[in-house]
C-alpha cells in the first residue's frame, strides 16, 4: 500500500520538507548546523553558497538547496571531508541533495547540472 510507506522509503513526497527528507534518508538534522564557520574556510571558487549557507538552506526548506552551484562544485571537498562543529554529516547531506537534485532533473541557477550534460 503506497500509503503506508515511511518518508524513508518513499524520499519525495510531494511538500516533504527537504530536512526532514534529510533526516530520514541520512539521520542527519541540518537544523543543527549554527553557521559557527568551521566549514567556511572551505573555499568553493565555482560555487554561489559557501557549505554553511548551503546546509541553512537545506534547515529552510529552500529550493535553493537543490538549485545552488555549490552542490556541484563541492566534489573536491566531499572527498577530503567537511568537518561541522554540530556533528552534521556534511558529505551525507550534500550527496544526498545531489541525488535530490538528479532525480528532479534540477539544473542548478545559471548553469545546468554537469552529470545532466555528460548524459547528452
Amino acid at each position: 500500500m503506497e500509503e503506508d510507506r515511511t518518508l524513508a522509503e518513499h524520499p519525495f513526497s510531494p511538500g516533504a520538507p527537504l530536512r526532514s527528507i534529510i533526516l530520514a534518508q541520512t539521520g542527519q538534522d541540518v537544523r543543527l548546523c549554527a553557521r559557527c564557520s568551521a566549514c567556511e574556510a572551505d573555499n568553493l571558487p565555482h560555487g554561489d553558497l559557501s557549505v554553511g549557507e548551503l546546509m541553512q538552506a537545506a534547515a529552510r526548506d529552500s529550493p535553493q538547496a537543490l538549485t545552488c552551484k555549490t552542490l556541484w562544485a563541492a566534489e573536491a571537498l566531499l572527498s577530503q571531508g567537511i568537518k561541522c562543529q554540530a556533528g552534521v554529516d556534511v558529505v551525507a547531506v550534500i550527496r544526498l541533495l545531489q541525488k535530490l537534485a538528479k532525480a528532479g532533473r534540477v539544473a542548478p541557477q545559471g548553469g545546468s547540472n554537469p552529470k545532466e550534460e555528460d548524459r547528452r
